[in-house]
């Protein structure tokens, strides 16, 4: 039980909004009651519930990145037209009561051909740890200088029906 409320009390340390949320509270935290298992079980259902809503959020957040994402393209196909257009008709400046629009001269700009022509000093080049080989190693008993092996934690798997 001191297990329990002392996970509810990091619980509302963590999340400061679930404190001024009632309904929320009351599902993460159950109603005060003296049992272990009810505890448990409304804590369990709580978090099936918060993860159905993570997963929700992530659908939502993956649609308006598509929307913001289909804005972009049609307002370069948009931009593309304008220039186009402007171009053909040899007009340099379209001046409206909100916005000015302008065709300038373009700036000169670095085209890589060969990059593995490229002298060190204008590369840059990334060191980090490929994880599975050095997993890979370490399981056949191979010792790498800076690598330490550590027993995983107990997890808890929930399944829902």
């Amino acid at each position: 039980m001191s297990a329990l409320m002392a996970g509810r009390a990091r619980l509302l340390d963590a999340d400061p909004d679930l404190a001024s949320d009632e309904a929320a509270l009351t599902a993460a935290l159950g109603v005060e009651t003296d049992t272990v298992m009810d505890m448990i079980h409304g804590m369990l259902r709580a978090s099936v519930v918060a993860r159905s809503m993570a997963d929700a959020s992530d659908t939502m957040a993956r649609d308006i990145m598509a929307r913001r994402d289909r804005y972009k393209r049609r307002a370069e196909a948009l931009r593309a037209t304008v220039f186009a257009a402007m171009d053909a008709a040899e007009i340099a400046r379209v001046e409206l009561p909100d916005l000015t629009a302008s065709i300038a001269n373009g700036r000169a700009s670095v085209v890589i051909t060969d990059e593995t022509a490229l002298p060190d000093e204008y590369v840059r080049i990334e060191r980090a740890p490929n994880k599975a080989a050095i997993n890979d190693a370490v399981k056949q008993g191979v010792v790498i200088p800076g690598v330490e092996v550590s027993n995983a934690m107990p997890t808890l798997t929930v399944r829902t029906k």
